[in-house]
């Protein structure tokens, strides 16, 4: 965390030199430190992401560790760019480069561990984005005795250049632009910054005028030099429209009145009040209304259960009255089944006796027509014999008739 704060105080102080955000950068080689960069920067000025660094930062933390994102940074993709400060990984920014570039190392360690600043590459694309100025804050024996060798050999050129043009420090060198001396002892720490250079200048009071009359109430420094764009703090008194006494900033464009602003408070509230007394009587009434509402939808729906109740008892009585009237009808079949089957086994018993009856004299009337029949027989055979017997006699006769004849035609012929 020093580092990023240091970072932070570095970009900060270089804003108050007069450069624009446009023309600043904030590089890192980690995602970690991005995140910790853009959170501590984006309390003092707008901070810009590209689309690569959001996205990674978001596959690598925790939602909840970027959640606040699109609310302190402006995405570079949606057309973002005027009045905030780049941030960005050294892998992110290949191809871009910016007038000065503040590098934040991060690594610092004894056992020479430089992680991905071992890299050529990556150490090429780090020394050549800037266009006017470089700066890098980190721990030069960590980067000179890396235990890599390819990383020990490429750091040890870049550090013994530096060497060479004087342009190694343990803090940063600033210069007060207004009285043209260094600022001791060097700026290492953010509150180094903050104590030493307040305002980007050393720490004489300003005192010039403001274009109001008052006195500039900073410490030296080296921005808005004509002082067009200072806010003055300085109170200035006067009286409002009710006659009430008001206290306002000098820059203030407008006169708030604390004690009308005081009445208008009491006022608001007041109706406020008001208002939410109406709206728990409007409240209550419509909770009233609902009660009520539901009373009636009750009262209706026992109405309408005792009529079911009432249609459910009579569908009933009629239901038991026909299954009463079923059930007794069912009886009285069955009775009547039983009778006229008792009838039917007793006509059956009394016409089997009757036909018997009737069998067995049928068999006597038989019998007595055998009788008569072989008696009739007879008779017919003994008037058979008997016509046989007259027939035989009459032929005797007619024999005995004819012959008498004869015997007589013959007395008489003999005559």
């Amino acid at each position: 965390m020093h580092e990023v704060g240091l970072s932070v105080a570095v970009v900060k102080y270089l804003l108050q030199q007069g450069y624009q955000p446009e023309q600043l950068v904030l590089l890192t080689p980690y995602l970690g430190q991005l995140l910790e960069i853009q959170r501590a920067l984006s309390k003092e000025v707008q901070v810009l992401l590209n689309d690569m660094d959001i996205r990674d930062l978001r596959a690598a933390a925790l939602p909840a560790a970027t959640s606040d994102l699109s609310k302190n940074s402006i995405n570079q993709a949606a057309g973002g760019r005027s009045g905030a400060v780049r941030v960005a990984t050294i892998d992110n920014y290949q191809g871009e480069e910016a007038d000065i570039v503040t590098v934040s190392l991060v690594r610092s360690n004894s056992k020479g561990s430089v992680g991905f600043l071992r890299e050529p590459e990556r150490i090429n694309v780090m020394l050549s984005r800037a266009r006017h100025g470089l700066i890098m804050i980190g721990n030069a024996s960590t980067l000179r005795n890396a235990s890599s060798s390819e990383g020990r050999k490429h750091w040890a050129v870049v550090l013994d250049k530096l060497e060479a043009a004087a342009a190694m420090h343990s803090g940063f060198p600033a210069v007060c632009q207004q009285h043209k001396r260094q600022i001791l002892p060097v700026l290492d720490t953010a509150e180094a910054f903050a104590k030493s250079a307040p305002n980007g200048g050393c720490t004489q009071p300003c005192h010039a005028s403001l274009p109001c009359g008052h006195t500039c109430r900073l410490r030296c420094h080296a921005y808005d030099l004509d002082h067009t764009q200072q806010r003055c703090d300085a109170l200035v008194y006067g009286l409002c429209n009710a006659g009430h006494v008001t206290i306002k900033l000098c820059s203030a464009k407008e006169v708030v009145c604390s004690t009308c602003d005081e009445i208008r408070k009491m006022q608001e509230e007041e109706k406020k009040q008001l208002t939410k007394l109406e709206l728990e009587a409007a409240k209550a009434r419509a909770e009233a209304d609902k009660k009520k509402a539901k009373l009636t939808s009750d009262i209706d729906r026992m109405k309408q259960q005792l009529l079911d109740l009432s249609e459910q008892t009579a569908a009933r009585q009629q239901t038991v009255t026909l299954e009463l009237q079923k059930a007794k009808m069912e009886k009285e079949l069955d009775l009547q089944k039983r009778q006229a089957a008792a009838d039917l086994k007793a006509w059956e018993v009394q016409q089997r006796q009757q036909a018997q009856q009737e069998l067995e004299q049928m068999e006597v009337d038989a019998a007595d027509a055998a009788e008569i029949e072989a008696a009739q027989a007879a008779l017919a055979q003994e008037q058979a014999n008997l016509q046989r017997q007259l027939q035989k006699a009459e032929s005797k006769l007619q024999q005995v008739v004819e012959t008498t004849e004869e015997q007589l035609q013959d007395i008489e012929n003999k005559k």
